[in-house]
């Protein structure tokens, strides 16, 4: 019976060896990714003791997370929880569209993302594409409310 749980020890103690031999790199792996966090903190800390204006900190991680995601590819964006909320309640429904999704910049209607698998995607348009006509009508000026209900259709009609 002794010597059974000493073969047990030493199995238990061999295969712990062995585990811990795989430890280091997943530790240094993320060591690492806190020592990135760490500078970024310590970015946040020089911009709020050095900055010429007060920068509110809640602001900053966004602004942070925003190009994050920028990082991956043109049409990843981060969304705010209410922005995020809005878009889905845009894009869900018995409705059909184009499949972008769109804001007013410099009084023209402009591309933020085609949506993957949609006719806009399809046909080629990108992030900051401008929209100059809707039904050859120009459509300067004209807020993105008008747009999206001129934009939107019976799914699978034209």
């Amino acid at each position: 019976m002794h010597k059974k749980i000493t073969n047990t020890l030493i199995f238990l103690a061999v295969l712990f060896a062995a585990s811990y031999s795989f430890i280091p790199p997943v530790r240094a792996a993320v060591d690492k990714t806190y020592e990135q966090l760490r500078l970024m903190v310590d970015v946040m800390g020089l911009i709020d003791a050095n900055y010429v204006e007060k920068k509110d900190t809640k602001d900053l991680v966004t602004g942070a997370i925003h190009g994050m995601v920028r990082t991956l590819d043109p049409f990843s964006q981060f969304l705010e929880p209410d922005d995020y909320k809005e878009m889905r309640s845009e894009t869900e429904g018995e409705f059909g569209g184009i499949g972008i999704r769109i804001s007013a910049k410099n009084d023209w209607l402009t591309v933020i993302t085609p949506l993957p698998g949609t006719p806009a995607y399809k046909a080629g348009i990108l992030p900051e594409d401008r929209i100059l006509k809707v039904d050859n009508k120009s459509i300067f000026k004209i807020t993105v409310e008008e747009a999206i209900k001129l934009l939107r259709g019976v799914r699978g009609q034209r």
